[in-house]
């Protein structure tokens, strides 16, 4: 209620056909995230920016081993707090979600550690490997819920490039 989405969910906007990516520090399995509120598999790829690699649920979706289970990958619990705000699919008892677009689906990007650490290039693999897979996942929604402290004016830094690079691509990015 405090997003404003209860007026949309009214309307039948609740995510149906999007798919937000979401870059922190994984996804940790969990009910109410891990479908949709049709019920429907949402998880769409989990990508380990510091490794360069893809769960084997992901390389499962592209055919390239037999599906398996969404993987933990949240040491920290910030990327799935951030992903519950957004998908969540528990209602209340007036029957309200809890998520703000409980029938999107999901790509989970981790670039930052158990303390919630990371760097420039984990970061930046991450948006590139997003900007990549843009049309294969039909990223619509782009989250980064971090910050740091500048280093460079903006249209130096390399990691605003990376974002400015996703921006133009298309992709809404909410920081």
């Amino acid at each position: 209620s405090l997003a404003g989405a209860e007026p949309l969910h009214s309307q039948g906007v609740n995510g149906l056909l999007v798919t937000v990516a979401v870059l922190d520090t994984g996804y940790w399995k969990h009910p109410a995230l891990d479908t949709t509120a049709l019920g429907l598999s949402r998880v769409l790829a989990q990508y380990d920016a510091f490794n360069d690699t893809l769960d084997s649920n992901s390389l499962a979706l592209l055919g390239l081993t037999s599906l398996g289970a969404t993987a933990d990958t949240d040491s920290s619990g910030h990327g799935t707090h951030v992903t519950g705000i957004m998908l969540n699919t528990q209602r209340s008892d007036d029957g309200r979600y809890f998520g703000i677009a409980p029938n999107a689906n999901l790509v989970s990007v981790r670039a930052f550690d158990a303390d919630g650490r990371g760097s420039y290039s984990s970061v930046i693999r991450g948006l590139d490997w997003i900007v990549k897979n843009k049309e294969a996942h039909r990223i619509r929604v782009l989250n980064l819920s971090f910050g740091a402290t500048p280093r460079s004016h903006y249209w130096d830094d390399p990691l605003n490039r990376a974002v400015m690079k996703a921006w133009k691509a298309g992709i809404v990015v909410v920081a």
